[in-house]
Order: structure tokens, then C-alpha cells, then sequence
């Protein structure tokens, strides 16, 4: 029996569609086609991570001098937004003009690890943890990158999972996600740990 592991690729596309074991026996019309011994196709890719740059701005903190909580999911959604265009190509605003669809968030879970301060630089850090039928978990992290030249390492700011459901804008209830916004959101899907 011959055995090749690695990615398996759609036909005639450089995708991958997950990894598999191909196998035949001796009788089996594909032996010919099978090399003879294992052979490692390429590696898998890691998953894309988006990130997106985005200055503190004296609007975002408060009284303290540190940004005010509720302006961390903004910087999440400023992310998300830049999302779309980057990743997909297609501008978020587009979804509704164009597309007819839009993405509620309905579930939030968010941690703050240390302050942010006015003239900050803060990356957000996008990544897909599930893609349902209709719903996408993100994780994001605000990562406050050390100064030019610096040591020290990047200090995280905080941490959310974001859950987004894709509605039509006329029905508002949930339908599936598109093939082609599907495909990019797999691009991003990292492990739920």
C-alpha cells in the first residue's frame, strides 16, 4: 500500500481544503499515479492574522488620563471594519450598499490587561476563532507596540471575542455567509485556544 499525507487542494486551485491521507493498494487504477514512497507535499501555512494601526486619541480617554473602557470594542470594530477591505477587498459600507447584508455583533466577552494613554499606537489584532452557517467568532487583541529601538516587548492592552451574525438588511434575520467572504474568513480561523 502507498501512502502521500499532506494538504488536500481543490482541483485545479492552489486552496487547501484540509489535510488528508491518500491511499491505494496494489490493484487499485491510481497506483501509477501514486509516488512510491511517502513524500511531504508542503507544509500547511499558518493563519493569517489581521492587524490594524490605530492611534489613542484624546476623544478616547477619560477623567483618569486612560481610555475610557467601552473605546477598546470601538478600536475592535475600527479593526473589523478595515477587515472587509483589506482582506476581502470589498469596503465594509459596500456589505450594505451593495450586497444588501450587514453584521450585528450579539456576544461580547472582553478582558483589559493595562491602560492605554492619549498618543498611544495601539495594533488591534483580528483572527477568526469559528465560522458558523450564519455567525463568525472573532478574537481580538490591542497590543501596544514597545518604541522604536526599545527592548522591551509589545504590552497587551486587552483582549475580545466578538460573535457576529450575518443578517440581510430588508428581513434582518440571519442568512448564510456568503462563499466568497467564507473563503477569506478561513484565511484568518486559528485554533479556539
Amino acid at each position: 500500500m502507498y501512502r502521500v499525507e499532506g494538504r488536500a487542494r481543490l482541483l485545479g486551485s492552489q486552496r487547501p481544503i484540509g489535510d488528508c491521507i491518500l491511499r491505494a493498494n496494489r490493484r487499485s487504477p491510481y497506483r501509477a499515479a501514486l509516488p512510491k514512497k511517502e513524500v511531504p507535499l508542503a507544509p500547511t501555512p499558518a493563519p493569517a492574522v489581521f492587524r490594524a494601526r490605530i492611534p489613542v486619541r484624546f476623544n478616547d480617554i477619560d477623567r483618569a488620563g486612560i481610555v475610557y473602557y467601552p473605546n477598546y470594542f470601538h478600536y475592535y470594530h475600527m479593526a473589523f471594519e478595515d477587515f472587509f477591505a483589506a482582506a476581502h477587498g470589498l469596503p465594509y459600507p459596500a456589505w450594505f450598499d451593495e450586497r444588501g447584508i450587514g453584521f450585528p455583533t450579539v456576544h461580547v466577552e472582553g478582558d483589559f490587561e493595562s491602560p492605554l494613554r492619549y498618543g498611544d499606537e495601539l495594533e488591534v489584532e483580528l483572527s477568526v476563532i469559528r465560522v458558523g452557517e450564519a455567525s463568525v467568532e472573532f478574537a481580538f487583541r490591542a497590543v501596544s507596540p514597545p518604541p522604536e529601538g526599545s527592548d522591551e516587548a509589545p504590552r497587551v492592552a486587552g483582549r475580545a471575542r466578538i460573535t457576529k451574525v450575518c443578517v440581510g438588511l430588508e428581513s434582518v434575520k440571519p442568512q448564510p455567509i456568503p462563499d466568497d467572504l467564507r473563503v477569506v474568513l478561513d484565511r484568518y480561523r486559528q485554533d479556539a485556544s
